[in-house]
């Protein structure tokens, strides 16, 4: 089976959501703004592909007779209008209004040589098959530049664009097909606000990004719960069929044996207490480091080591500390060149729990990860959300 970014990207946002689209392929209507992404991208295309084939520039006004085409002979009645206040002639104009964005950017862009659009293409991660479509491939001198369109009004921010896999697993594909390249730039445009996010990958970063997925197709392919873990999109357009998933794997408490009825409730009861008590603790440390500041500086300007008070004697203890700079700081590589020079850094360095099982996940360890990951002892462990029963079940 090929897998796509895509498809890795909807596991890691909740297993289930993935088994629903990719195992028993239950398909969902397209919302309105899917489908009108999917117009945008459609006639932005055929516009760069006119470019690209017979040199010939078609202007704002070409592109929209051809978006009002696409979007008139595609337009279906299942399609999913939610805001009851808008109609199909309203996104159709909102189509437009990315066009126009897009022509923006292009007047912005230096001149480059395009290779192809929706470009397909297929190559392997380790012995795992991918597939995926490139938006615009673009070239000048021996600089690619991948081009993804996003028919949203939200860019990305830089450090999640850094993260993104989607155009870094392109990466992986446009290297492989073109090794003359000598660096390559993501570049997502932001239709709904002509903004350009732009990222790059070190060798490293691709090399890590090849571990993550070889163990993220490994765990997919071992998965038989598929459990609902959904965070950055929930609910989702499988939100009918995931409650009723997650209500067909609910036990009832009183018909299992031994009955558990008071175990449920008073877990949640003390659930609940526990969540008061930490917020009563927060709000008590924050007034103590208040009073604290007050005595630290009194007994400072004072020079005395403690304070009386009509039943109580508070000493002030003084403790001087040197936090370590920040990892990837210019004044934390100067210390660790620092520590290096002088013949130290053997006698520093230890082994961390976390840098290990990151470098087991992104296959670090090579033919020695079997080896090393049997060197760590499995600890299972369980988390609880409670929540109030459904009302009616």
């Amino acid at each position: 089976m090929a897998y796509s970014q895509s498809k890795l990207n909807t596991y890691r946002d909740c297993p289930l959501k993935y088994k629903f689209a990719y195992v028993d392929r239950i398909k969902t209507p397209d919302s309105i703004e899917q489908f009108v992404g999917s117009m945008v991208h459609e006639a932005l295309q055929e516009v760069v592909d006119v470019r690209r084939k017979f040199g010939k520039t078609l202007g704002y006004d070409d592109a929209c007779l051809i978006f009002d085409r696409k979007f008139d002979e595609n337009l279906k009645d299942d399609i999913v209008i939610s805001k009851e206040y808008l109609t199909a002639d309203d996104y159709k104009v909102r189509g437009h209004d990315y066009i126009e964005k897009f022509y923006e950017i292009e007047a912005r862009r230096e001149p480059a040589e395009v290779l192809s659009v929706e470009k397909k293409v297929n190559f392997e991660v380790g012995p795992s098959p991918m597939i995926g479509y490139i938006d615009r491939l673009e070239k000048q001198g021996k600089v690619y530049h991948i081009i993804d369109y996003k028919a949203s009004d939200y860019p990305m921010k830089q450090a999640k664009a850094d993260e993104d896999w989607q155009l870094a697993i392109y990466e992986m594909a446009v290297r492989d097909e073109f090794p003359d390249a000598d660096d390559v730039v993501l570049e997502w445009f932001y239709l709904g606000r002509g903004v350009v996010v732009q990222s790059a990958r070190t060798p490293e970063q691709l090399r890590d990004l090849e571990g993550e997925i070889c163990s993220l197709v490994t765990e997919i392919e071992n998965d038989t719960d598929f459990l609902p873990l959904g965070k950055n999109w929930c609910p989702c357009e499988y939100e009918d069929l995931c409650q009723a998933e997650k209500e067909r794997r609910r036990l009832k408490a009183s018909e299992v044996e031994p009955p558990m009825e008071d175990v449920v409730e008073d877990y949640a009861r003390l659930y609940a207490e526990k969540s008061e008590l930490k917020a009563r603790i927060k709000e008590l440390e924050s007034y103590l480091d208040e009073l604290g500041e007050r005595l630290a500086r009194t007994c400072t300007g004072a020079g005395a080591w403690s304070v009386e008070g009509p039943e109580h004697v508070i000493e002030v203890k003084t403790k001087v500390d040197y936090p370590i700079p920040s990892k990837g700081s210019d004044v934390r590589l100067e210390l660790e060149a620092a520590v290096r020079d002088c013949g130290f850094w053997e006698q520093m360095s230890e082994i961390n729990k976390s840098l290990v099982l990151d470098g087991l996940k992104k296959g670090r360890f090579g033919d020695r990860t079997d080896d090393v990951r049997a060197l760590f002892e499995e600890k299972v462990s369980h988390s609880f959300k409670v929540s109030p029963k459904p009302k009616g079940s």
